[in-house]
């Protein structure tokens, strides 16, 4: 069966377009990953105990 040739000009452009939106669903989903473990980190860094355990480290751990 033949297809009309523009017909297959929008399929192709339309699949293109698809897989376009699709990896940057992905990288989308991979940046919100980091700026969620960047938050779980900085929120860490932040507790109480940890900056004064961080601050009586601080001779110990400069080279």
């Amino acid at each position: 069966m033949q297809v009309h040739p523009y017909t297959q000009m929008v399929l192709g452009l339309l699949s293109s377009a698809a897989q376009v939106i699709i990896v940057q669903v992905n990288i989308d989903y991979l940046v919100s990953s980091l700026l969620l473990k960047i938050q779980s980190v900085y929120e860490f860094l932040l507790e109480e105990d940890i900056k004064a355990n961080l601050d009586l480290m601080k001779d110990t751990l400069a080279l």
